[in-house]
């Protein structure tokens, strides 16, 4: 049995009762199903066995957004072939931020129905998961949201100083890069690599046309942090935030006082 998701996502094919683990985190996603058979006639069938899951158009399955648990029964009418494939979606909080500024405003929200929040320390709305971080940088909050049965999520948020600006001048780029020691063969026929860190992102930032003010600030952000402080960079085009260093000087191209271009470069941090 083979899925696939939007953007030609794919899974590799599953044995009877196998997991399809590439699914934990896809709540309310399309997948569609198709059956490798060694019979090239006959009709298959799709069946609910127990569950969320919900069938639209044959043969596209839309998840539902809940967290929990479904068996699928798809049968083959020729050589009476039954594949069980369970579906596993996760309780998830979103937005997917693990860091956030002193006195930033989030309003967290969940596929748990009727959840119920919390936090350590308080600060959130237990009915709308509105939550107001705390004023102490290098503090971490963990939130919660449960229905008291069965599901339950929790996300540690970490509290660090934020850039002061996040509308950057496209296009936005970014390297992906990986650490490693690498030898290779003087014929280039075999190449050893040892990576021991993850991946990591570096972002060279333009802010163009901005004023006096906006400057001084980017420069006070800067004269503070240094260049061994972390801080929160809000990446609006993926929609995520990255903790790291600035990993350059600042540099400054001015026009006159409304017309300033900056640039720097930030390195993500491992925290």
């Amino acid at each position: 049995m083979v899925g696939s998701g939007p953007r030609g996502r794919r899974f590799k094919s599953y044995r009877p009762d196998k997991e399809i683990k590439g699914l934990r985190d896809c709540p309310a996603t399309l997948f569609r199903f198709t059956h490798k058979s060694p019979h090239k006639t006959g009709s298959v069938g799709h069946a609910v066995r127990t569950g969320f899951f919900a069938f639209g158009v044959q043969p596209i399955q839309p998840l539902g957004d809940g967290p929990g648990q479904a068996l699928v029964d798809v049968t083959a009418t020729i050589g009476n072939q039954v594949a069980d494939i369970k579906f596993n979606i996760p309780p998830v909080i979103t937005p997917p931020f693990f860091y956030a500024a002193p006195l930033e405003t989030i309003t967290w929200t969940t596929n748990i129905n009727l959840p119920t929040w919390s936090s350590v320390p308080p600060g959130i709305n237990s009915l709308t998961g509105l939550w107001i971080a705390p004023s102490i940088v290098g503090q971490t909050v963990k939130i919660t949201a449960t229905d008291f049965g069965s599901n339950n999520v929790t996300r540690d948020v970490l509290i660090l100083d934020k850039f002061p600006f996040s509308d950057f001048s496209l296009p936005v780029s970014w390297d992906r890069n990986l650490s490693a020691l690498v030898s290779m063969s003087e014929d280039r026929t075999s190449r050893i690599t040892r990576e021991k860190a993850p991946a990591y992102d570096t972002y060279p930032i333009t802010l163009t046309s901005r004023t006096l003010a906006d400057s001084n600030a980017v420069d006070a952000f800067f004269d503070a942090k240094g260049l061994g402080k972390p801080f929160i960079l809000e990446d609006k085009i993926r929609g995520i935030r990255k903790v790291g260093w600035f990993d350059s000087a600042i540099r400054h191209e001015a026009r006159d006082e409304c017309d300033i271009d900056l640039s720097f470069q930030f390195l993500e941090a491992r925290i």
